[in-house]
């Protein structure tokens, strides 16, 4: 584009002379762009202004107020809270329903059809937490001494539970009396 034409494109944005375009064009080395960059940071352009939106006004009726995009931000965070809120509530929910089922329940020890203990499942989880190989060593051991283990309440107690805990108090039974009749070989 030749020196002409780009006086002729400048004058069409900025509404301006022959003389004045050519001016501002060698002041700026003959580049379009920053002439125009130019007369914008001046003001100086006339004509329609264009601008560029990723989001449209919903109500197509222009800009709008501040205050009425503040009110839309405010309930925008009020929606978000209320979110955060409701999970937090369902898990603080679910929280007390594990906890009620843990006191509702008890885990109970039998030795010659006495109990023993008798402890919330709550309390169960929280020593199988902290305590877990030793607890698994006792019951196993208390196994072998003649305990039995159960569960009773109204989900825990069923017969389904406590006979898989009766199959284990058996099996350990089996092996101590295997290991007894190998004691009683090896004497005679």
């Amino acid at each position: 584009m030749d020196n002409l034409e780009k006086v002729e494109k400048l004058r069409e944005k900025a509404d301006i002379s022959y003389d004045e375009a050519r001016r501002i064009l060698e002041e700026c080395g003959w580049d379009l762009l920053e002439a125009v960059v130019k007369l914008e940071a001046e003001g100086r352009l006339s004509g329609a202004a264009s601008s560029y939106q990723t989001k449209g006004d919903p109500e197509g009726d222009g800009p709008r107020d501040p205050v009425q995009v503040a009110e839309t931000y405010d309930n925008y965070q009020k929606e978000k809270n209320k979110k955060e809120k409701s999970a937090l509530r369902s898990l603080w929910e679910g929280i007390k329903y594990i906890c009620r089922k843990g006191c509702e329940n008890s885990f109970f020890a039998k030795k010659d059809g006495t109990v023993v203990i008798d402890i919330p499942v709550i309390l169960l989880v929280i020593l199988m937490i902290c305590f877990f190989w030793i607890l698994l060593i006792v019951m196993a051991i208390g196994l072998f001494f003649g305990f039995s283990y159960g569960f009773s309440g109204p989900e825990l107690g069923s017969d389904s539970v406590n006979s898989a805990m009766d199959k284990a108090s058996q099996m350990a039974e089996n092996i101590k009396a295997e290991v007894k009749e190998e004691g009683k070989d090896h004497k005679n």
